[in-house]
């Protein structure tokens, strides 16, 4: 059982608006309507809420809970909610002060530099198609219903799956499909034809699905330009072994100078420790976090989506690393 916050309003059927509820984990957030809201709310003031009824046998224990509304680092008296979209939708700008519970939450700031940069150039082009490597659906389901408009098509290597059970939980729980036959982790290839998607997320892939290996994931990018036509979107953490300043400023230069790629948005994310970072396997609780949005719109040598050859891959992403 979870006590939810509400943090948004969907007004896309004005007659019937349902409201955005969020709860501790970000594992069952959901929308109540407006019925719903005013009836629980009508409960807890009479003193008789579901979540206290012994009738019912369940322990207040049990459920999981924000901290208390009279304390003051709750989330409303210590100013810690989401901010709210013009859609009535929560939003989690890189200045807000909410603390991210996921990877999902943690990719907020990322994803509303996209939707500025998507809904400029994405008019009137349909479909827009995305590629979003997650192998658990989670996260892709959040940008499927954050971009209702788009295509999004979750993707992973079934070699990889060692936690295969708890990924399988997680897929039947958020009910996303994810398709095991366009990446091979090993090669850093995607069975996919040039320009064939319109964007491609690769969220921390560096030790997730590269192992760690500047090489590998330098190539994931790289193909990840060849198969978009408009955006590829990376966000990692910085600090782990292999990730710094450095290795940054090396991808800079790969991209802008080699691949035409040029980066048109940086930003940082969340620094401290995420409670449930579904997406990582850096094991790097606190550290610096970095996201860029690259334009795939000329990349290649001589510019033109779909230059980037998949023979010369390998070979120009390790001249790169051993410079």
């Amino acid at each position: 059982m979870y006590q939810f916050c509400v943090v948004g309003i969907d007004m896309s059927v004005p007659a019937h608006p349902r409201y955005y509820a969020w709860e501790p984990t970000g594992h069952s957030d959901r929308t109540f309507s407006a019925d719903e809201v005013d009836q629980k709310r009508a409960l807890q003031r009479f003193g008789s809420s579901f979540s206290l009824s012994a009738r019912h046998g369940r322990d207040v224990a049990q459920v999981t809970r924000w901290p208390d509304e009279a304390l003051g680092h709750s989330v409303v008296h210590a100013h810690l909610l989401p901010d709210v979209d013009e859609r009535g939708r929560p939003v989690l700008p890189q200045s807000c002060k909410f603390v991210p519970r996921n990877s999902t939450d943690l990719l907020g700031a990322m994803l509303l530099q996209w939707r500025r940069l998507y809904s400029r150039q994405a008019t009137g082009i349909q479909p827009y198609k995305m590629l979003v490597l997650d192998g658990t659906g989670r996260f892709a389901l959040h940008v499927q219903d954050d971009f209702p408009e788009t295509e999004v098509m979750a993707i992973d290597d079934p070699q990889r799956l060692t936690r295969r059970v708890a990924l399988k939980a997680h897929r039947e729980h958020h009910h996303f499909p994810v398709e095991e036959t366009i990446l091979n982790r090993e090669q850093s290839t995607l069975a996919l034809a040039d320009g064939s998607v319109a964007a491609v997320i690769l969220p921390f892939v560096f030790h997730r699905i590269c192992s760690g290996d500047e090489t590998r994931f330098l190539a994931l990018v790289r193909e990840a330009l060849r198969v978009a036509w408009d955006y590829v979107l990376v966000a990692e953490d910085m600090t782990a072994s292999g990730m710094d300043e450095a290795a940054l400023r090396r991808w800079k230069r790969l991209l802008q100078c080699e691949w035409s790629a040029p980066m048109l948005v940086e930003g940082e994310l969340w620094r401290g420790p995420v409670s449930d970072h579904f997406l990582s396997e850096s094991s790097a609780s606190e550290t610096t976090r970095r996201f860029f949005i690259v334009s795939a719109a000329n990349a290649g040598v001589g510019g033109g989506h779909g230059k980037l050859a998949k023979a010369e891959t390998s070979r120009s992403s390790r001249s790169e690393v051993t410079e």
